[in-house]
């Protein structure tokens, strides 16, 4: 089964991938998603391309 953001990040482009990227890091910041930041870290940084 794939994250949320796994699933995001296969049908964005590189553009949209770093968008995604800087509002997710925009957002934990706030504290507003540090949970299925936490859960989802491993399996998202597998499928990220830097």
């Amino acid at each position: 089964m794939k994250c949320l953001k796994e699933i995001l990040i296969d049908s964005l482009d590189e553009a949209g991938q770093k968008n995604l990227d800087n509002f997710l890091k925009e957002r934990v910041k706030k504290r507003e998603v540090k949970i299925l930041v936490k859960k989802s870290s491993d399996g998202f940084r597998k499928t990220k391309r830097d």
